[in-house]
């Protein structure tokens, strides 16, 4: 029930962001309460009853653990005093603490053991609120008979003992269950009001409040809450006063945002100046603050900031610390959400400047931690890990270690928001204290700096690895094992983020020997599960059945435990490493076993098991699928689809959607298309016949995925392209269907959405004016809700005039296609003035019109289109924008070949992104990456490699190491061209350590080309030795990342050429041979003629004079069919063929020389005679 959960959470709960204060969140109680409460409770100057109404006013003024403590010495103090009446009560007041904190069985416990004492002294009253309490249980626990002949005793017992209030209690009670607008709850109402106070009165309006649980947007709803909300002030009841605030809060009113917070806060006000003429000064400051908190829900924000300034006002005249911290702190996120961070800072330090005025350590904690978010939010890292390890201080000297522990990782975080500088910043504060921290003993805070830092090593590997070893030695040495194992585990985890398995396991196993010497099974288990996850990773298995075993040992702790639940999503992982391995049987078990453990259940830890049962049976239907039984699959995936129907999970449509998609995929596979439809057309049949508007909505959206499934997730075959055929039509009836039968006012949104997917499924046909249609009718119902639609991201109606424009780019009627893209590019200018628009979301279409007036050949206005948006970017003040606009006519320059107009626009774009501040380092890169490559086109090296040279110091300043690595790079490659080898060397080599530093994921295509290009240059030094070792390198990298199949053609060439100048034939012929598998994988006939010469060549240096003219011949024969294509695709151009013999004249040169060596002098000539160009008329 929505209301009680908000009672039983508390009044603070909705001033989420602010810091946790130390001490209570409530206000004290009267001074006469606190005078009670801190007298000894067995004390002869206080009376039970005393403590019993002291207790009751604790409880009531928000003192909630504090009321209940005192109520149960009360009742102890009554049984040893044999007061029956006095305990009575008591149990009363304690099983309405119950029914509102929790509702739980300790409610009816307390209320019967009332009534037993009740009957048994003849209190008919107490007998009659106790049926009453009993009478509340059952009511919120949803058991209406029972509820319904509680109240019925309430009744009687009360209407003959004359008893008005019982009365009335038990008639609000029985129209509750009966009809809430009756005349019976006017008259228990009236009982109430006649015979009660206004707390009974409250109670009563909540329970009337019971029915409407299921229909919170009624303003029958608000209407009660709110009279309840007065009763509860005017009884002085702080306590549940709050709770009924925070329902209110939370109610889904049936009216626009604006409207519904205008409703709240006329109601609110009314209570806000009852209690302001009253001086009742905690209920004001409470309905100031949830006035505030609700004005921020509403976005109103300068009525929040005045009524959290009204509340400081309030709490420094009545000297209330903790609200005036609450609200300083609220006024300071209310100006950081609007950008006045001015502002906002001086809020934050005034409640951090009034908290160490009082000396109170947990709000200076809070306080300090509080700036410290601000400024990380603000890129003040500095000064955030200041305001940190303040806080950090603090909390470790005040005994405070987990908290501590946490503001260390906030330290520890900062490096992942400024690069490497900021990491090396981070591990360099961590180490000026590693001193202090070994002086006092305190080995946590390095193993907890140690865990921090760990999520940096993609980013400074050599650095934190480094920090990771010393604390490692330093907790061997100083900590406790599990300390040790702690830091173990984090190393664990780096090496197996950085591909190395094998560093992974030798860490977690060590640390798995500590935990397992301390008996911790639950770290045993976590270190048992990494390790099958280092073996059994998700997508490539390094080891099934390793994983498989270790995977098997966690399930053999937990048991040991008796905690079988947790292994269940451990067999899952065991069923698909079974799977992976083929071996179908103890994948099914597993899967078996997974849903027996689900359906147990126990204790309901999995609470609703229907949506994870249904995952499993999808899964089973997957493996029977792979093994070719597809009438056994399909009845799996139906049972998933039947198990998910049970479910009120929200996803529960997209699953049923995608099973019957996998059904949908076998039947066409078969080659069933009207099995296939009969599958939908039944599923949509049952839906309707149920009525559930909300799941034939999501039937439909689920098609969606399925489609996009199966065109984007099957292979390119000619079997597969023809089931995706059949998909299609089939989508296309589904489509249309939903068309006739969704409600075109409740379900416009979905209608769109329908509309978009047919239009692509035409477009996918090639049924281009059919799409056109679909995607002009969504365009036009979008423009119908475009105002709701105003904030959305993506754009709907952008993307709509995007595919209409491609239609008609496809079909050649580029002046349409025109006319849309310039309808998309005024609708992101439209959307500007939300602020919500993207850059991309506007260069995207631009980017599309600059190529469609290039394809007419119209230069200028390609141009235009990025000029004509420069002065929109100006008047929004985006740079980036500016940037990319600049990006889009120097690249147009460049594509030109107009080199000087290029150049003038890149470095405009420099300005601005310099101008832009550090944050745009990365994009200066860029910048500087692509001035330099014009530069080279035009052979200007040296002017380029000044240019890389800046490129790399602010690649260094911006501290990426990957950046770095691809300057450096980008430098070795001009001194290549500039013929200084040694430098080239050395910035290659300097390259490589960078890359090998980042670690083995970077191993990556430029990691390659450096170490294929300083192969090259060893071999042309001569230096084979360094050459090997370089292209062996290149191919290790190869088979991890599978270069471009002309490159390692190359390298075995080249490997090949070495080991047959070093008289190494053997080795030299393995590498041709690789060579020459890959040419004729390729069927790549010039590849195939090199190769063929290599062998040639290969044969000439062993003196096989026979094979070698043999292969020469093959490879001329190769050779002249290249040329004969070439002649015929261009007959009236010699250039292509000039440049065919510059790369080929080689083979035929060498095939001469051979042949006059063999004295066939004519057969020479006549090769020779194939180089010469014939005339051209």
């Amino acid at each position: 029930m929505v209301w009680r959960q908000g009672l039983a959470v508390g009044a603070m709960v909705l001033l989420v962001n602010v810091p946790m204060l130390g001490a209570r969140a409530n206000e004290t109680p009267t001074e006469a309460t606190e005078a009670i409460a801190e007298q000894d409770v067995r004390s002869e100057s206080v009376t039970t009853v005393q403590l019993h109404q002291a207790a009751l006013e604790r409880y009531r003024m928000g003192e909630t653990r504090e009321g209940r403590e005192q109520l149960e010495q009360a009742l102890e103090l009554y049984r040893a005093e044999g007061d029956r009446l006095g305990e009575a009560m008591v149990l009363l007041d304690l099983s309405e603490f119950s029914l509102f904190y929790c509702c739980s069985d300790e409610t009816l416990t307390l209320a019967q053991e009332s009534l037993l004492i009740a009957q048994a002294i003849e209190n008919s009253a107490i007998a009659a609120h106790a049926w009453a309490r009993i009478g509340d249980y059952y009511l919120w626990n949803e058991e209406p008979h029972a509820a319904q002949n509680a109240y019925q005793q309430s009744l009687e017992i009360a209407q003959a003992a004359g008893d008005r209030l019982g009365e009335g209690r038990a008639l609000v009670g029985l129209s509750v269950i009966d009809q809430p607008e009756a005349q019976t709850a006017q008259q228990g109402l009236a009982l109430l009001t006649e015979a009660g106070t206004p707390r009974d009165e409250a109670f009563a309006l909540l329970n009337l409040f019971f029915p409407y649980q299921d229909e919170l947007d009624s303003p029958k709803a608000l209407d009660l809450l709110t009279r309840s909300l007065a009763k509860f002030q005017a009884a002085g009841d702080r306590a549940l006063f709050q709770d009924v605030l925070d329902t209110i809060f939370w109610l889904p009113l049936p009216y626009e945002q604006e409207e519904s917070w205008q409703i709240v806060q006329a109601k609110l006000q009314q209570q806000l100046a009852i209690a302001q003429a009253s001086n009742a000064h905690l209920f004001e400051m409470d309905l100031l603050l949830y006035l505030g908190a609700s004005a921020q829900e509403a976005k109103d924000a300068s009525a929040a900031i005045a009524y959290f300034q009204q509340a400081f006002a309030l709490a420094q005249r009545i000297q209330d610390f903790e609200h005036a911290l609450l609200s300083l702190w609220q006024l300071g996120q209310i100006y950081e959400v609007q950008r006045n961070l001015t502002e906002a800072r001086s809020y934050y330090e005034q409640a951090l400047a009034l908290a160490q005025e009082t000396n109170d350590i947990q709000s200076t904690i809070s306080g300090l931690r509080a700036l410290g978010e601000f400024d990380t939010k603000q890129g003040n890292l500095a000064q955030a890990r200041d305001y940190y390890a303040q806080a950090f201080l603090l909390a470790r000297d005040a005994g405070e270690r987990e908290q501590a522990n946490n503001l260390l990782s906030e330290i520890g975080h900062l490096g992942f928001r400024g690069g490497r500088r900021e990491i090396l910043k981070t591990i360099a504060y961590f180490q000026t204290r590693v001193p202090e921290f070994r002086a006092a003993g305190d080995i946590e805070s390095i193993v907890v700096s140690a865990e921090a830092i760990a999520g940096q090593i993609y980013s400074a590997t050599p650095e934190v690895q480094s920090y990771l070893q010393q604390s490692l030695e330093i907790a061997r040495s100083q900590g406790q094992p599990e300390q040790v194992a702690r830091v173990l585990e984090v190393l664990g985890q780096v090496h197996r983020r950085r591909s190395q398995p094998e560093l992974a396991a030798n860490y977690y196993n060590e640390a798995l020997t500590i935990y397992q010497q301390t008996q911790n099974w639950r770290k045993v288990v976590d270190i048992l599960t990494h390790l099958g996850r280092v073996y059994g990773d998700y997508n490539d298995p390094l080891d099934a059945q390793t994983a498989i075993d270790f995977y098997q040992q966690a399930i053999r702790v937990h048991q040991e435990h008796g905690v079988l639940g947790h292994t269940v999503n451990l067999r899952g992982d065991i069923a698909r490493l079974y799977q992976h391995q083929g071996n179908f049987a103890e994948a099914l078990y597993y899967y078996q076993q997974q849903i027996e453990l689900y359906e147990t259940n126990e204790h309901g830890h999995f609470g609703d098991v229907s949506p994870v049962v249904a995952s499993v049976l999808g899964n089973i239907g997957e493996l029977y699928a792979v093994q070719g039984d597809d009438e056994t699959a399909i009845n799996y995936y139906y049972q998933a689809i039947e198990r998910q129907q049970q479910s009120d999970d929200f996803y529960r449509y997209s699953s049923i959607a995608k099973q019957l998609g996998k059904v949908v995929e076998l039947q066409l596979k078969q080659g069933n298309f009207e099995a296939a439809l009969n599958t939908y057309e039944e599923q949509l049949t049952v839906l309707q016949a149920q009525g559930d508007a909300q799941e034939i909505e999501f039937f439909f959206l689920g098609l969606s995925d399925v489609y996009h499934h199966q065109r984007y997730g099957q292979e390119s075959n000619s079997d597969s392209q023809a089931q995706f055929a059949q998909f299609s039509t089939l989508m296309v009836k589904l489509y249309q269907r939903g068309l006739e039968i969704l409600d075109p006012e409740e379900m416009s949104e979905v209608i769109a959405q329908l509309l978009g997917q047919l239009g692509e499924v035409y477009a996918q046909q090639e049924q281009y004016e059919l799409a056109l249609e679909a995607y002009q009718r969504e365009l036009t119902l979008r423009k119908k809700t475009q105002d709701q639609q105003a904030s959305d991201y993506p754009d709907a109606i952008s993307n709509t005039l995007e595919r209409i424009a491609r239609i008609y780019h496809r079909q050649g009627d580029l002046e349409a296609a025109i006319e849309y893209y310039q309808q998309q590019i005024a609708r992101q200018h439209e959307r500007s003035t939300a602020s919500v628009f993207q850059t991309f979301e506007l260069t995207y279409p631009l980017n599309n019109l600059q190529s469609i007036y290039l394809e007419q050949g119209d230069f200028e206005a390609a141009i235009a289109v990025y000029q004509n948006e420069l002065a929109f970017a100006q008047a929004q003040n985006r740079p980036d924008l500016y940037a990319e606009l600049l990006v889009g006519i120097a690249n147009l320059y460049r594509s030109n070949e107009d080199y000087d107009q290029a150049l003038n626009y890149y470095q405009q774009i420099l300005a601005v992104q310099h101008n832009d501040g550090k944050r745009n380092q990365q994009s200066q890169v860029h910048t500087l990456e692509a001035i330099a490559d014009i530069h080279i086109e035009q052979g200007n090296f040296t002017t380029a490699l000044a240019v890389l040279q800046q490129r790399l110091a602010i690649a260094q300043e911006w501290g990426e190491q990957d950046a770095v690595a691809r300057a450096l790079g980008g430098i070795g490659d001009v001194y290549r061209q500039l013929g200084d080898d040694q430098q080239a060397i050395d910035h290659y080599q300097q390259a490589l350590k960078q890359y090998q530093a980042i670690g083995a994921d970077y191993l990556d295509y430029s990691v390659g080309s450096i170490t294929l290009s300083l192969g090259e240059i060893y071999q042309a030094q001569g230096n084979y030795d360094q050459a090997i070792q370089y292209y062996k390198d290149y191919l290790a990298i190869h088979q991890q990342r599978s270069f471009y199949w002309l490159f390692v053609f190359n390298v075995f060439s080249n490997l090949g050429f070495i080991y047959q100048d070093r008289a190494e034939y053997d080795q030299a012929l393995s590498y041709y041979q690789q060579a020459d598998g890959l040419a004729q994988d390729e069927e790549n006939i010039r590849a195939q003629a090199r190769s063929l010469a290599q062998f040639a060549g290969l044969f000439v240096a062993q003196g096989d004079v026979v094979k070698a003219i043999d292969y020469y011949q093959q490879a001329i024969a190769a050779s002249e069919t290249i040329r004969a294509k070439i002649r015929a695709d261009n007959p009236n151009d010699p250039a292509p063929e000039h440049s065919f013999n510059e790369q080929f004249e080689g083979i035929y040169q060498d095939f001469a020389q051979l042949l006059n060596q063999q004295g066939q002098t004519e057969a020479a000539e006549a090769v020779l005679e194939l180089l010469v160009l014939p005339e051209i008329e």
